[in-house]
């Protein structure tokens, strides 16, 4: 469209679809002061790619001009183009993980390579009918590689807490307190439905102190 404005605003995109929207921006150098404002908000990424907005996120804020836009773009097609390529190496190795069935690795790989550094503690939580049969069998377990095998195979029951669980107020009253001598955080059974709900997940109150 052959239109032109001299003052513009859009929400949060990446740097190459910002300069885009500046092409709608003073065509004709008709205004002595254009302004182009980009709201950093902080919803969906979507339809751009997670990995841009994320990096344009941080570079916008120290922009104040199209000088400094087309000289921050060489570095944010490098930073982009670099990590593009290392998530394309690291998502090869973890299907190659996967393909040997290497659970263990699997793990250790994506705790090293996925999860955030501040992750909190896991926590079980089992279905009601499971909860002895679950309780017994880490009681039973003498070692941190049986206990390991124990947690791959109830996967499915862990939940990730916001922060370290001494952190947590009044989380501690509501463990077992047998698995949690022996470093294994599960809910009493009679609070497995307080600490956890199917459908929203960990309850609103599990914040750190």
């Amino acid at each position: 469209m052959d239109v032109s404005f001299s003052r513009m605003y859009r929400e949060m995109a990446p740097l190459d679809n910002i300069v885009q929207a500046m092409g709608r921006l003073n065509r004709e150098g008709e205004s002595s002061e254009p302004v182009l404002t980009v709201f950093l908000d902080d919803g969906d990424h979507l339809p751009y790619s997670q990995l841009e907005v994320e990096e344009s996120k941080s570079l916008i804020p120290k922009l104040h001009s199209s000088i400094d836009l087309y000289k921050a773009l060489p570095a944010y097609y490098k930073k982009v183009s670099a990590e593009n390529l290392r998530n394309k190496n690291l998502a090869k190795q973890l299907d190659d993980k996967m393909r040997n069935l290497h659970f263990d690795d699997i793990w250790e790989f994506i705790k090293t390579n996925a999860l955030p550094t501040e992750l909190g503690d896991s926590i079980l939580v089992p279905d009601p009918q499971d909860w002895e049969v679950i309780k017994g069998q880490f009681l039973s377990s003498d070692s941190n590689k049986g206990k390991s095998k124990l947690y791959t195979r109830y996967a499915e029951f862990m939940a990730q807490l916001p922060g370290y669980v001494e952190k947590i107020d009044g989380l501690t009253d509501l463990l077992d307190e047998e698995l949690f001598e022996k470093g294994v955080l599960m809910p009493k059974k009679e609070y497995l439905s307080t600490v956890y709900d199917p459908k929203v997940g960990l309850d609103k109150w599990v914040k750190k102190k």
